[in-house]
């Protein structure tokens, strides 16, 4: 955790370091900074101290600045202690609206970097993306939402989401160029899903730059 803080910046609070969260407080009020954006690990939050974790921390945070949270279900880093099954993205999403809805508005959902495009067919239920239906209930429940994690190789999947109408009432997207195997080929996708959003008359921005990611370990 560092506090060379910018707007696209992430921080993640490792469970039980109460210590570290404070002073890291401190560095931020003293830069006068005023809103953050906190990472939200579903794999952290299924460990034995998870949810206590995040109830104390969202308590603390919620007090000192305006918050917005990026959920994250797919860390690599899983802890020995943790089953990622217990909860779906949407319930953990909708677990956190529920009881801290009133301490944030804004919320970034990250797709999956392992996720391949399954071609969609006339019975497709696009609602069947986990992704998707998280972020359509949040919505739903008058949050606003960003997807992140979005790379060049999910063209098509974000094709579909814009035909179909679901990046409607989604603020905006974030495309993962540091981790994208196709890096070279962001920004033609970034004009690309600019290009067909201004057609279907969305409003949804486009950010083509990654943001550097403030990480504890977690």
């Amino acid at each position: 955790m560092t506090s060379n803080y910018c707007p696209d910046n992430v921080l993640w609070f490792p469970v039980g370091m109460k210590e570290e969260v404070q002073m890291e407080i401190l560095l931020l009020e003293r830069k006068r900074i005023t809103s953050i954006r906190v990472g939200i690990s579903c794999v952290v939050f299924n460990t034995t101290q998870g949810a206590l974790w995040y109830d104390w921390l969202m308590s603390v945070l919620s007090k000192k600045f305006d918050l917005e949270l990026c959920f994250d279900k797919y860390s690599l880093d899983q802890p020995s202690n943790s089953n990622s099954a217990n909860n779906s993205l949407c319930e953990l999403v909708e677990l956190f609206i529920y009881k801290y809805g009133h301490q944030f508005d804004h919320l970034e959902l990250w797709k999956n970097p392992l996720d391949k495009f399954i071609p969609i067919t006339s019975s497709t239920n696009i609602y069947s993306d986990e992704l998707v239906f998280a972020a359509s209930w949040a919505i739903f429940l008058n949050k606003k939402v960003k997807i992140g994690g979005v790379q060049a190789g999910d063209f098509e999947w974000l094709t579909l989401l814009i035909h179909s109408g679901v990046l409607r009432n989604v603020t905006a997207i974030r495309l993962d160029s540091e981790g994208d195997l196709w890096s070279t080929n962001t920004q033609f996708l970034a004009q690309s899903i600019r290009s067909m959003l201004k057609e279907k008359g969305f409003k949804t921005l486009v950010f083509d730059n990654a943001p550097s990611l403030s990480m504890g370990s977690v």
